[in-house]
């Protein structure tokens, strides 16, 4: 088996990658704003993770790099 971190059968990138479309509508948490509170839901947090993945691979980075 590779390094990459697993739960159960499924890595942590594909647990996640599913329980963002399982749950894509439902809010995943809120954040303060000054008007009151935002939701994120799973869908726009899986889109902020992708396009950070994104960033750092067209930045050169690729498994198993660390970033802090």
């Amino acid at each position: 088996m590779n390094n990459l971190l697993a739960v159960g059968d499924q890595t942590t990138t594909q647990s996640f990658l599913q329980s963002a479309e399982r749950w894509a509508d439902k809010i995943r948490w809120q954040i303060p704003t000054k008007q009151g509170w935002e939701a994120v839901t799973w869908k726009n947090y899986r889109a902020k993770v992708c396009n950070i993945a994104a960033y750092l691979t067209h930045k050169g980075y690729s498994y198993p790099d660390k970033i802090g």
